[in-house]
């Protein structure tokens, strides 16, 4: 099987940067997890799905995948998602080392 040629094309750029800030994402979360949390299948299956959801059918925007994301931590949590801050502070709250992703130098 032969691999996909890279072209610099906009497109090709776009894809790379938002495989790079879903990695970034998954690494926080994985960094600020807990050991019970990494063995855990459950946390393991959501962090695995959040790489899936990075290459999403037309149609579906960053703003899909992101409550996405958001919704499915809040029920690996047990809480009810009830938006942006109230799930980062559950987050703060678990995962005491939790630190935001910086973002990459361009």
């Amino acid at each position: 099987m032969k691999m996909p040629e890279y072209k610099n094309s906009k497109a090709q750029k776009r894809a790379v940067e938002n495989d790079r800030r879903t990695a970034d994402i998954i690494r926080t979360f994985w960094a600020a997890s807990s050991q019970k949390d990494k063995n855990n299948p459950e946390f393991l299956a959501f962090l695995m799905q959040c790489g899936w959801c990075n290459r999403a059918p037309q149609g579906r925007t960053k703003e899909t995948t992101r409550r996405w994301r958001n919704v499915t931590l809040a029920r690996y949590f047990g809480i009810k998602y009830l938006g942006p801050e109230e799930l980062a502070l559950s987050v703060r709250e678990r995962w005491r080392k939790y630190r935001r992703p910086r973002p990459r130098p361009c």
